[in-house]
C-alpha cells in the first residue's frame, strides 16, 4: 500500500493565480510510479482551491481532497490509520467536465452532474 501526497506550492492571493489547474508534472509522474509500484493506491491532496484531478481520482483506491488543514493536519493522519472514522461526502453537487472550462464545438456548454462519492475506509 502506498499513500502518496500531492497538491500545491504555497502561495498567497494572486502570486498563487495560475491558468493550469491540473496537478503539477512531477506530481501526476510521482502518482504514475506509485500506481505501478503499490497494489493499493490512496492519494491525499492538499490545495487551497479546487483543481482538475478527474485521471488521479480514478488512478487511486481511495482519493483525500485535505484542503489545506493548518494546524490541524493530524486529524488527517488519525483518519488515514483509523485512530477516528472516515467518512463524509461532498455537500454540493460536482459538475463533470466543468462547464466553465469546457465547452462543446458548437459552443455551447456541456456538464454532467454528479453526486460526489462516500469516502471509505481502505
Amino acid at each position: 500500500m502506498a499513500i502518496a501526497v500531492v497538491g500545491e506550492a504555497p502561495y498567497a492571493e494572486w502570486l498563487g493565480d495560475r491558468a493550469d489547474l491540473h496537478l503539477s508534472q512531477e506530481d501526476q509522474d510521482m502518482l504514475k510510479r506509485a500506481r505501478e509500484k503499490a497494489e493499493r493506491l490512496v492519494v491525499v491532496l492538499f490545495s487551497g482551491r479546487p483543481l482538475i484531478v478527474t485521471d488521479e481520482i480514478r488512478q487511486a483506491d481511495a482519493f483525500v481532497a485535505a484542503w489545506l488543514p493548518g494546524s490541524e493536519g493530524g486529524g488527517v493522519v488519525d483518519a488515514l490509520v483509523g485512530r477516528v472514522p472516515f467518512s463524509g461526502s461532498l455537500p454540493v453537487i460536482c459538475r463533470e467536465p466543468l462547464p466553465w472550462l469546457i465547452k462543446d464545438p458548437a459552443g455551447g456548454r456541456r456538464s454532467k452532474s454528479i453526486r460526489a462519492v462516500h469516502w471509505h475506509r481502505v
